[in-house]
């Protein structure tokens, strides 16, 4: 009986520790997940990537990260569109040499193009992020064409 009481104790102390590390677990949120990339991804200006574009070079991908309707109704000339959501799945299908290439990552304003060029980081792949994205490239009255851009990612 001595040892039932005794298991039972234990297994309540057990339960109780695991609710109280548990209870100070601290979750991030997206302004730390945004500075975890910061940290390691390199953000250019909108003026740095319209220099990056105007040279033309064929070792500099610029790639959009938004979600389709939204690149419908305006990207960057010749950029290659891969969604957020899907660009784990389709960059090594796409891209499958990581030296070759650098990638300018841009969205609306920055975020999502942050945390994806982390990812494609952490993936082996040379990556930059446009400060203010599409939103701040349209301001600047840069080049932009209408319509899903002929080298896609999108879809599954």
């Amino acid at each position: 009986m001595k040892i039932k009481k005794a298991f039972g104790m234990l297994l309540v102390l057990v339960l109780a520790t695991m609710v109280l590390i548990s209870a100070d677990k601290a979750y991030k949120t997206v302004a730390d997940l945004l500075t975890d990339a910061r940290s390691t991804v390199k953000e250019i200006t909108v003026e740095e990537a319209y220099d990056l574009y105007r040279k033309k070079a064929s070792d500099i991908v610029f790639l959009d990260v938004r979600e389709a309707e939204e690149v419908e109704a305006g990207h960057i000339p010749g950029a290659t569109w891969i969604p957020r959501g899907l660009i784990e799945f389709k960059i090594e299908k796409m891209f499958p040499d990581r030296n070759a290439q650098v990638f300018v990552v841009y969205c609306k304003s920055g975020g999502r193009s942050l945390l994806a060029a982390k990812t494609l980081q952490e993936m082996g792949y040379e990556v930059m992020s446009v400060k203010g994205g599409f939103t701040a490239w349209k301001t600047k009255r840069f080049p932009i064409r209408r319509g899903l851009p002929s080298t896609s990612g999108g879809g599954c």
